[in-house]
């Protein structure tokens, strides 16, 4: 089924910006700055897409994440995709793609960039369990990949 995903970060406990993503690959960004104006109000910074291959694949976003110099959107695949924030705005250009390896079974949760620009990945697998007088049982487990 369809999700959406969101993120926010604060700044200087000032201002916040936040990423909502919806199922058509379209992420907007936001900016609220309790600062600035009289009425303090959310305000669209910026909209980006998942590139049109991704988008005609039929894949969704996750989860995102921002920082004050990037957005980060994880896809149902384990693909993350990273935009250049300027001010809280995306730059132009097309977002830096980084896919993991393949693994048939994996649930992808999260990612999240690195320093060193490298991917953390979260994600989930089903198990089963050993019987203990009765029936297996089917766990999930959790696993970080970089």
């Amino acid at each position: 089924g369809a999700r959406a995903a969101a993120a926010a970060e604060v700044h200087e406990g000032r201002s916040f910006h936040a990423a909502v993503a919806f199922p058509n690959g379209r992420i907007e960004l936001f900016h609220f700055d309790t600062q600035e104006a009289a009425e303090p109000a959310w305000r669209k910074t910026g909209v980006v897409h998942l590139p049109q291959h991704v988008a005609q694949a039929q894949r969704e976003v996750v989860a995102v994440s921002t920082s004050k110099d990037h957005l980060l959107a994880t896809a149902d695949d384990g693909s993350t995709f990273r935009w250049k924030l300027l001010a809280g705005a995306p730059r132009r250009g097309q977002p830096i793609q980084d896919a993991p390896v393949k693994h048939q079974g994996r649930e992808w949760q999260s990612a999240c960039a690195l320093p060193g620009g490298k991917i953390l990945r979260l994600a989930s697998t089903w198990r089963k369990a050993p019987a203990r007088g009765g029936a297996a049982t089917v766990t999930t487990a959790s696993e970080l990949l970089v």
